[in-house]
């Protein structure tokens, strides 16, 4: 009978660029990313994208998982659940598998289910 017990490993690092920081090209990474500033160009990114509140993107993301607090404008492809809150504001094409839109987020453009 063992006396430890193995950790569970530690969740994956998180890229944040920071409010005020604004950058432009193309961003890939296998952890999750924390949009605080601007970004104008290509996200791909295994984990979640996080868009949130002040932030401003421009381009194409393509990603796991999508949560938007900001505005946005693009195109977005996303693998699994695609997530607006209230006051998020997406122009142009979204792709998802699953879609989660609250009060007071809106969406225009074209939007479409991707099949499981």
């Amino acid at each position: 009978m063992p006396f430890f017990k193995k950790a569970p490993p530690p969740p994956p690092p998180t890229t944040r660029i920071g409010p005020g920081t604004r950058m432009e090209g193309t961003l890939k990474t296998q952890k999750t990313i924390e949009l605080h500033g601007g970004f104008k160009g290509t996200i791909e990114v295994a984990g979640c994208a996080h868009l949130l509140a002040g932030s401003d993107f421009e381009g194409e993301i393509r990603s796991g998982e999508l949560q938007c607090r900001s505005k946005a404008k693009g195109k977005a492809s996303v693998a699994g659940v695609a997530s607006f809150s209230e006051g998020a504001q997406w122009e142009g094409e979204l792709r998802y598998r699953a879609l989660n839109v609250r009060p007071g987020a809106r969406l225009e453009g074209r939007v479409a289910r991707e099949a499981p």
